[in-house]
């Protein structure tokens, strides 16, 4: 999937819950995003190659491939910006493990846009 055009403003957004899901794309749509959404990481990983995301929101806490060995796959390949997500206290200790931001459910929408403001920024 290589590197993020840094024109582009496509967020991939992975949780298993399909009302975050909705939430978070429609905050992130106002906000000026595109937005596509995937309810696994199977489905966001069939993506194919060269898929224009600038940026990856990612819940840690999903059925089957837990979110931070999608995180090191990211790391590992992709090179993306990575927010990680998590509703489980203690998650942000994961953020040793490359990603720009933790945000802790429920999640401020002032403060997931400013996040992804930073990844488009850095």
């Amino acid at each position: 999937m290589g590197v993020p055009d840094p024109s582009a403003r496509l967020v991939a957004v992975i949780d298993d819950e399909e009302m975050i899901l909705r939430a978070l794309s429609r905050v992130l749509r106002l906000a000026g995003f595109e937005v596509k959404t995937f309810l696994s990481v199977d489905s966001f990983l069939a993506e194919p190659a060269g898929s224009p995301w600038a940026a990856v929101l990612l819940d840690l806490h999903m059925p089957g491939v837990r979110g931070h060995e999608v995180l090191e796959m990211l790391q590992g390949g992709m090179r993306l910006p990575v927010i990680t997500m998590s509703g489980e206290p203690g998650a942000d200790r994961r953020l040793a493990r490359g990603a720009i931001a933790h945000l802790a459910k429920p999640i401020d929408e002032d403060v997931l846009v400013a996040a992804l403001q930073q990844a488009f920024s850095a």
